[in-house]
């Protein structure tokens, strides 16, 4: 029991999950994030392995930020050309990916609705996409994946000669050990040296090896006729790949590399996810403590998580003379269904004392969910607990309508007779909304 209790419960790395951690991420956010590495043999002095610390790294780093379980690496992708050289591996694409949708399906099996996958070898593109397809038609809209390569993440989709990037993914290595070294930041001396986003580059130098260009119609010809790996062997000896704009490679270019990848990956994320507001309201007991206590255990759920001031209202629409209420409005990007969200909504409110004898009744915590993207559901199949999206008192509160707009006032609702932003409706709140008595709280 012990080994268990000294597992980080802050952890998403399945790797050093129990079951039963990994059974309640998945309850909470049913997402997973698959790093694909490879065996291709990187720079002068041929590191083999390189690309799957690296996107590993990167994986880690996502888990961490969007509270999305990483799964372990897979080591071998479908870098077959590069086999020429000792210690390099790659499959072929139909086995890589046959094993793919193994994996995958899996996941999907175990409830994960959310995939997705980060890869830095320009090969694994295609049988990982093709991977994906699969997945989502076999589900039938059930499943949502993406698929983040490194090197295209970071230079774009076109206008490049070269599959891949040495550079770039030496960097990013040589601050990752720059990192695992114990050494929380970068030295100013190290951060002053020549910037790795412009200006003119100069050729590397790697295990005492210097590197040289490889010639880009070479390459062109060679990925014309068949990508035959030993001819490859024979116009690059070393294994290396450089693009003619690259720069030197030092933990300072890595590290400006790694976070570009991650933060541009993490705004992608959020177009796979689901934007969803909610209100919270307390008008029992330490009610400041119960907003607080709500606004955390929805942190630990939703990405990218956005707040509105703090407001006292009177409450509306309830039975018999009541204390006023406290309340905010919350919005984040959740990566399960609408049902799933009310479930853990409800769950949070019990945890807090919340009682359901009186559904107009005073309460501790109260959670309502206002929007989930521009989805309008009416679900009463599972009463009591039925699921109106947009909630069907939005337009009627109006700290519901003024909390949206502090956070956002872009932010659309779907009505039936077409989407209005919640700026548009501030601007034309019914009389009887607006006289409702809202006071802002200083926190």
């Amino acid at each position: 029991m012990d080994g268990i209790n000294c597992i980080p419960e802050n952890t998403c790395d399945i790797e050093r999950l129990t079951h039963l951690q990994i059974r309640r991420h998945i309850e909470k956010s049913p997402a997973v994030i698959l790093p694909l590495g490879g065996c291709e043999p990187f720079g002068g002095a041929g590191e083999v392995g390189a690309e799957s610390a690296c996107v590993l790294e990167v994986a880690r780093e996502l888990s961490q930020r969007c509270k999305i379980l990483v799964a372990p690496l897979i080591p071998l992708g479908c870098s077959s050309p590069f086999i020429a050289f000792s210690g390099a591996a790659g499959v072929k694409p139909r086995t890589f990916v046959n094993m793919l949708c193994e994996v995958l399906n899996a996941y999907v099996f175990q409830g994960i609705s959310r995939i997705f996958l980060v890869s830095a070898a320009p090969f694994n593109r295609e049988p990982a996409a093709e991977a994906l397809r699969r997945v989502e038609e076999k589900h039938r809209g059930a499943v949502k994946t993406a698929f983040f390569d490194l090197n295209t993440v970071l230079c774009g989709d076109g206008g490049r000669d070269f599959d891949r990037d040495d550079g770039l993914i030496l960097s990013v290595l040589s601050y990752i050990r720059h990192k695992s070294n114990g050494i929380d930041g970068i030295p100013n001396a190290i951060l002053d040296d020549a910037p790795c986003m412009g200006g003119r580059p100069r050729q590397p130098e790697i295990a005492g090896i210097n590197v040289k260009n490889v010639d880009p119609n070479q390459y062109k010809t060679w990925k014309r006729r068949g990508r035959d790996p030993q001819k490859f062997r024979a116009i690059c000896p070393d294994g290396l790949i450089l693009s003619p704009d690259n720069n030197e490679i030092t933990p300072a270019c890595g590290k400006e590399y790694f976070d570009r990848i991650v933060n541009a990956i993490h705004e992608k994320i959020k177009f796979v996810t689901a934007r969803v507001a909610l209100s919270l309201g307390s008008n029992l007991g330490d009610r400041a403590s119960f907003i607080s206590s709500m606004e955390r255990m929805l942190r630990g759920i939703l990405l990218d998580v956005r707040v509105s001031p703090l407001m006292e209202t009177e409450p509306v629409g309830v039975d018999g003379p009541q204390p006023p209420y406290l309340n905010r409005v919350i919005t984040g990007y959740f990566s399960g269904s609408p049902r799933m969200l009310l479930v853990l909504c409800q769950t949070f409110e019990s945890e807090l004392g919340r009682t359901r004898e009186s559904p107009r009744g005073p309460r501790t915590a109260d959670i309502d969910i206002l929007l989930f993207d521009d989805l309008r559901v009416d679900d009463v199949s599972a009463r009591p607990h039925t699921l109106v999206i947009p909630h069907p008192e939005l337009l009627n509160r109006r700290f519901c309508l003024e909390g949206l707009a502090a956070i956002d006032p872009g932010i659309t609702v779907p009505l039936s007779g077409g989407g209005r932003t919640v700026g548009e409706l501030c601007e034309n709140m019914d009389a009887k909304v607006a006289a409702q008595n809202v006071s802002l709280i200083v926190d």
